[in-house]
């Protein structure tokens, strides 16, 4: 797996604390400051034992050790990864919908009282070419309300670095899901998706129009250009269509191209630490899976 080159950063940042919010500013860019990336998505792992961990336990370590919730362990992301919440394989390949509820249980089981609920943001289209079952409208787990496209399935940049920036501003972690190589990914019951990684996403910079993520599979974070994992225009070349969905070429749309976000609402428990993070305040979670098999499926435009 690639991924883009990480851009340094040399202005000065100011610290600004905002209604109980912390988050860093300089020249048009947010950031989480001292935000702890974790590497563990590798083969083999880190803690030598078998089997990946995978990118979805790796993301949501990080996560609950950013709230203060525990601290972003390998233990702690092998747990996650277990039967019990987000049903990862050997191979670290899971389902969607199972890190999504796996990371809730989670922290509901090892909060002290704590809870995160994750809500799905996507484009109403998306939402009815897929069944993203037990993901519903219903119930809040999903809300078609994702703003960042246009009609060609490019992304509005502005859009998506204002959302980013509203997260970031409210203290929290913001999730995306993408497509990591430009080759999407074929899910566990043979369907292909355009998408196939969890990361998360600790900043952006309005400025540039760039993202700041961190892989799954280093400690770093890393600058990305913001492309679309769903864009099939006149201009790729070298793809095929499958099934009625397009299969990308590498390199079509760039590697971390976004497919679409979760974002979170913490509220953290009366007895424990909450990092700055007000009660009740949402959190994009940008998680894409690597390692694991998640996805949006992309009909051909017409």
């Amino acid at each position: 797996m690639k991924c883009l080159r990480a851009v340094g950063m040399t202005a000065a940042i100011a610290v600004l604390c905002l209604a109980g919010t912390q988050y860093s500013s300089s020249a048009g860019t947010y950031l989480l400051p001292g935000f702890t990336g974790l590497g563990y998505n590798t083969i083999p792992a880190p803690d030598g034992l078998a089997g990946a961990i995978g990118c979805g336990p790796t993301s949501g370590a990080m996560i609950v050790d950013w709230y203060g919730i525990a601290s972003g362990s390998t233990a702690v992301a092998r747990e996650m990864g277990s039967a019990a919440y987000m049903k990862t394989n050997p191979q670290g390949f899971g389902a969607s919908a199972d890190f999504q509820f796996g990371l809730e249980k989670w922290v509901a089981d090892h909060g002290s009282g704590a809870s995160l609920d994750v809500t799905m943001h996507m484009n109403d289209t998306i939402y009815n070419y897929y069944n993203w079952s037990p993901l519903s409208t219903a119930d809040g787990s999903i809300v078609t309300d994702a703003n960042y496209y246009n009609a060609d399935w490019t992304i509005n940049k502005s859009a998506f670095c204002d959302l980013l920036k509203t997260e970031i501003q409210a203290g929290n972690p913001v999730e995306v899901t993408v497509d990591s190589d430009g080759w999407g990914t074929v899910d566990n019951s043979g369907t292909y998706v355009s998408t196939d990684h969890w990361m998360v996403a600790a900043g952006v910079n309005t400025d540039t129009q760039q993202w700041y993520g961190f892989n799954t599979y280093d400690s770093s974070g890393h600058w990305y250009d913001i492309e679309s994992a769903l864009h099939t225009g006149d201009s790729q070349t070298g793809g095929s269509w499958n099934n009625g969905y397009y299969w990308k070429q590498e390199g079509d749309e760039g590697d971390m191209a976004v497919g679409y976000l979760r974002t979170m609402d913490f509220t953290p428990s009366s007895s424990g630490p909450d990092n700055g993070v007000p009660d009740g305040g949402s959190s994009a979670l940008l998680l894409a899976g690597g390692m694991c098999v998640i996805g949006i499926i992309r009909r051909r435009l017409q």
